[in-house]
């Protein structure tokens, strides 16, 4: 990807640039000091996810939930608390021209899969987009997603302006502890326990996935993409389809 003027080694960003609330920021970002316009936050994200890195990546950098991220990143909320606002930015900039470390099957997947979220979205990467007018609500980048290799491989980061606690972003009020100790509670009646937290709290982050996946406001888990597989059977294939189950296991 080759690299426009001003933008090689360290980038330059406003230290202020907080614009206020004549200048188009949401209501809520204009009534509180401590919330700002994602719109630069959201670039930023996806920006980082055309390099490659996947919102449990950006997330980790930035000491915030993965699911934050990704909701960030969608467009499914309009502001963010300026700690969280300040750590994306300086990941943002460590990371904006490098691309994540692919060494294993696993990391290749995970930055396979952000860089196909970035097609699909059209996001551009970091070269693509005006410093000037990154904070500014409603600036939207002219420049489209184009494959970008960056010049090196992404050192590991910790921001420095870490959120005070984990940032998750929970835009459902129906996503509640009651519902997500219901689901637990399914689990452990048809035999399923706990592996570790890390785990336990995946788990709890795609009950809230599940729920819009049931009702349809929602194709598939954040961050993750459809593949088109075979056709289902029908429903009344299930004994069928139980028995070769079944048979399977027996090998």
């Amino acid at each position: 990807m080759a690299v426009p003027s001003g933008r090689a080694g360290s980038r330059v960003r406003s230290a202020s640039g907080m614009p206020g609330a004549a200048d188009g920021v949401p209501a809520e970002a204009a009534r509180s000091p401590q919330r700002a316009d994602a719109g630069g936050t959201r670039l930023r994200i996806r920006a980082l996810q055309a390099m490659g890195h996947s919102a449990a990546r950006i997330g980790r950098a930035a000491g915030a939930d993965e699911q934050a991220i990704q909701k960030l990143a969608r467009g499914a909320v309009h502001t963010v608390s300026q700690p969280l606002r300040d750590a994306v930015a300086e990941v943002y900039d460590a990371w904006w021209d490098k691309r994540p470390p692919e060494n294993t099957p696993a990391e290749r997947t995970a930055a396979q899969a952000a860089r196909h979220r970035a097609i699909r979205g059209n996001w551009c990467a970091g070269a693509g987009l005006d410093d000037e007018d990154l904070d500014q609500p409603g600036y939207r980048p002219a420049a489209p997603w184009r494959p970008a290799w960056g010049t090196g491989v992404a050192a590991r980061f910790r921001a420095s302006h870490m959120p005070a606690e984990e940032a998750h972003v929970n835009c459902d009020s129906r996503h509640t502890r009651e519902l997500v100790a219901d689901v637990i509670g399914v689990l452990h009646r048809h035999g399923y326990r706990p592996r570790d937290p890390v785990h336990t709290r995946r788990a709890i982050r795609l009950i809230g996935d599940l729920a819009c996946i049931y009702q349809g406001s929602q194709d598939a888990p954040s961050g993750a993409y459809i593949i088109t597989g075979p056709v289902p059977h029908h429903a009344g294939d299930q004994a069928t389809r139980s028995r070769s189950i079944d048979a399977s296991d027996e090998r």
